[in-house]
């Protein structure tokens, strides 16, 4: 009797410590994972050992300065990420600045940087809306762009 409740135990532990969501497609994952905001998606790499990668795997990228307390600390998060984002292809790239923007901050410099980025990383979605008038030269040489949406 007492080895089936040991084995009852053993079974019904192993069942709790299945981790669902690591065990989906990297396709799927990343799929959820472009339903958060950017801030979110890099705290879960925190969570699990197997999460730690996530960030530098993800094929949707949505940088929006609204959602941060400044933009320096916006630009700091930009530029942090994609210096560790893998050498994986960028299906979309999503860059949202409004008018506060400070050009001693950010300037077209790192606007360019990041867009060059997600061009050299064979995007195929490219929406930005920023207040600069001008797009850098790699968004019309970009083979792989399907769609540009500006705002």
């Amino acid at each position: 009797m007492t080895s089936k409740r040991k084995c009852k135990k053993k079974c019904s532990s192993a069942k709790r410590l299945i981790d669902r969501l690591s065990s989906l497609p990297e396709q799927i994952r990343d799929c959820i994972f472009s339903c958060f905001p950017m801030q979110d998606v890099v705290r879960t790499c925190i969570l699990s050992r197997q999460w730690r990668n996530n960030c530098s795997s993800l094929s949707h990228l949505e940088f929006n300065q609204l959602e941060f307390k400044s933009v320096q600390v916006f630009k700091n998060f930009v530029d942090c990420f994609l210096i560790t984002h893998g050498r994986f292809e960028i299906r979309s790239f999503k860059l949202v600045m409004d008018d506060t923007v400070n050009e001693y901050v950010i300037n077209d410099v790192y606007v360019n940087a990041w867009i060059y980025f997600a061009v050299k990383h064979n995007v195929r979605i490219l929406e930005l809306s920023y207040p600069w008038e001008e797009l850098p030269d790699c968004v019309f040489k970009c083979h792989t762009l399907t769609e540009l949406r500006l705002g």
